[in-house]
C-alpha cells in the first residue's frame, strides 16, 4: 500500500494551556494514535522536532501527535502527557515514541499502563545519577536539571524506582556508545523487566527508520500479551 495524504494541524490542545502540539493525520480513518514525546533533557526543545516521525507515522495510517510538553518542569511535563494519553486512549488506541528525555516519559508511560504499548530510544532511567559521567554535555545536563527540579521529582520521573501497574509493552532502543546515556544503565533497566533492548549505531540519535522498527517490534510483542478483562 502507498503512503497516505498527511494533514498536519497545530493547535492548542489543552483549556488554559499556551502548549500547541503537533498533529499528523492520515487521510483515511486513523489505525491508533502515537503519542510522540521530543527530548531535550527536560530543559529544551519543543514538538517541532519531531516533525519527521509525526509525517511518517501518519503515512502509515496513523495519527500522530507530538506533545509540546512543559519545559524546565518536571511535574508539568509528566501531567502532561499522561493527561494527552488519557484523553487519546477515550478515543481508541494509544502508542508512545519519544527520545532521550521523551524516551523516560514514554517509559512512565509504559510502565503504568498508561499506553498499549511504547518505545523509549535512549532514555534517562535513572534522574538521580549522572546518565554518562564521561560527557561534558551530560555533566551540563545533569547541573541544569538538578537547578529546575528537587530530588523527589527527578526520583518520580526514574523509570528505575517506578512501580509498574499493568505495564505494558516497552521496547528500548540505544546505542552501545551513546555519548550521552551510559548504556550500561538502559541495558540493567532492561534486564530487570525482561524488555527488549535494539542496539544501534547513531549515538544519542534515532533515525526515523530505526524508531519504525522498533515500534513495529513493539506492536509484534503486544499480539503475544494476554487480552485484558
Amino acid at each position: 500500500m502507498g503512503a497516505l495524504a498527511v494533514v498536519v494541524v497545530v493547535a492548542t490542545t489543552l483549556v488554559a494551556s499556551a502548549r500547541a502540539d503537533v498533529t499528523c493525520s492520515p487521510s483515511t480513518e486513523p489505525n491508533a494514535t502515537v503519542l510522540l514525546i521530543h527530548g531535550g533533557g527536560f530543559v529544551s526543545g519543543s514538538a517541532g522536532l519531531m516533525m519527521p516521525e509525526c509525517r511518517a507515522f501518519a503515512a502509515i495510517g496513523y495519527r500522530a501527535v507530538s506533545l509540546d510538553y512543559p519545559i524546565a518542569n518536571l511535574g508539568g511535563a509528566r501531567a502532561y502527557v499522561f493527561a494527552a494519553a488519557r484523553r487519546y486512549r477515550s478515543r481508541g488506541r494509544v502508542y508512545a515514541l519519544g527520545s532521550s528525555a521523551g524516551g523516560t516519559l514514554a517509559a512512565l508511560l509504559a510502565l503504568e499502563g498508561r499506553v498499549d504499548g511504547a518505545v523509549a530510544a535512549g532514555p534517562l532511567v535513572n534522574l538521580l545519577s549522572e546518565p554518562s559521567p564521561r560527557s561534558i554535555l551530560t555533566r551540563r545536563f545533569c547541573r541544569d536539571l538538578r537547578r529546575v527540579a528537587r530530588t523527589y521529582m527527578r526520583k518520580q520521573l526514574s523509570p528505575v524506582y517506578a512501580t509498574p501497574r499493568d505495564m505494558s509493552p516497552l521496547v528500548l532502543v540505544q546505542d552501545p556508545h551513546d555519548p550521552v546515556v551510559d548504556f550500561r544503565q538502559t541495558a540493567a533497566f532492561a534486564s530487570r523487566y525482561h524488555l527488549t533492548l535494539i542496539r544501534t549505531r547513531h549515538g544519542h540519535a534515532w533515525p526515523v527508520r530505526v524508531e519504525l522498527r522498533a515500534f513495529r517490534v513493539m506492536l509484534a510483542e503486544l499480539l503475544r500479551v494476554p487480552l485484558r478483562p
